[in-house]
């Protein structure tokens, strides 16, 4: 047996490859006429269902207005920006470049923190020793569905 992985032309030691994460769809019967018309019209991005969705999702967390956008990085740079986050932010070690990008697109220093190697989410008890008086925030990142806690961040925050 060859000691190159099967990527690179090896036999494959497993017949399936292990799902990472599986969406949760509809059928597509359920949803084929709205599909087609979206084709039909070319309107992907914009348009009434976009405007449905952020009506219904701004009913549903109970606030006036919700704003959609085409990806986290996006989202995460305007929520960012509306906090007025400046000097350093501390961030997960183990997270997605979304997390990091609009910090440093903003001339925000990310300042990372080790991982707690369960949960692979950022370790709580860590942050204290990367808190500096130019510290403004606390990024959670709640890895593979595992939520951080939230808690104990909170915590840690109103401390300092």
């Amino acid at each position: 047996m060859s000691d190159r992985p099967a990527i690179l032309g090896n036999k494959p030691i497993f017949p399936e490859r292990l799902p990472f994460m599986r969406p949760t769809l509809p059928s597509y019967e359920s949803i084929a006429d709205q599909v087609k018309e979206l084709f039909e019209t070319g309107m992907l991005t914009k348009g009434k269902y976009i405007r449905q969705f952020e009506e219904r999702l701004a009913e549903y967390l109970g606030v006036k207005h919700t704003v959609c956008v085409s990806s986290c990085t996006l989202g995460l740079a305007l929520t960012y920006q509306g906090m007025r986050l400046r000097n350093e932010v501390i961030v997960s070690s183990f997270t997605f470049m979304a997390t990091v990008h609009p910090l440093v697109w903003l001339n925000v220093t990310p300042v990372f923190v080790d991982i707690d190697p369960y949960t692979w989410n950022i370790d709580s008890a860590r942050i204290e020793e990367a808190i500096t008086p130019r510290t403004t925030a606390i990024v959670a990142v709640h890895n593979f569905g595992n939520p951080a806690d939230v808690e104990i961040l909170e915590e840690i925050a109103r401390r300092h």
